[in-house]
């Protein structure tokens, strides 16, 4: 998640510089990789790079950098027509300088809320390629490779699948009310009713 946030913030704040018709070829760039099913998308990249844990991080990151790019990319394009931001231009101050200094800044709650949501999916996405086979390989113990190994022992050890299956369930809600805690606390409209 942490290599996806870093292509999407980038990606969004060169679009966001960019002229108009390049930041639309970037943003058609995320529609089609956010067309493909991210699952498939990821299920078959880990199969050409064989199963290991970085054909893993490589998959999470080529499925996730689409919709870390196209949030970041809203919300600085919203940011750099604001007022203030409009006045540091006028003022003389470059857009790039605005957009590191100002902009960015400004704008990177959005991506630490949408981060911590996206890290429950990929814990999903994670346990489901692992379960299919192209997880990391048998030394390294994983989520999804241990419910695939308790599946065969269901009706006499179903135990054996059971406490990984819960323990995927448990930190998938927990890293998504997480990100809605976060989502609470940034927006003040909902500080407001707290």
């Amino acid at each position: 998640m942490l290599l996806s946030a870093v292509i999407g913030v980038a990606v969004a704040s060169a679009a966001a510089l960019a002229p108009r018709w390049l930041d639309e070829a970037v943003m058609r760039v995320t529609d089609i990789f956010m067309a493909i099913p991210g699952l498939v998308m990821a299920l078959g990249i880990t199969a050409v790079l064989g199963p290991s844990l970085w054909s893993i991080v490589i998959a999470m990151t080529v499925v996730t950098w689409p919709a870390t790019t196209r949030i970041t990319r809203n919300v600085l394009r919203e940011t750099m027509t604001s007022t203030y931001m409009e006045a540091g231009h006028v003022m003389g101050i470059s857009k790039p300088r605005l957009m590191l200094r100002h902009a960015l800044p400004n704008s990177l709650d959005a991506v630490y809320v949408f981060a911590s949501m996206e890290f429950s999916g990929a814990i999903i996405m994670m346990s489901g390629l692992a379960f299919l086979g192209v997880g990391a390989p048998p030394p390294s113990a994983d989520w999804g490779s241990m419910v695939a190994a308790g599946q065969e022992s269901i009706t006499t050890g179903w135990w054996v699948a059971l406490f990984p299956g819960l323990a995927i369930t448990v930190s998938a809600a927990a890293f998504s009310l997480l990100g809605d805690g976060l989502r609470r606390i940034n927006d003040p409209s909902f500080r407001a009713t707290l």
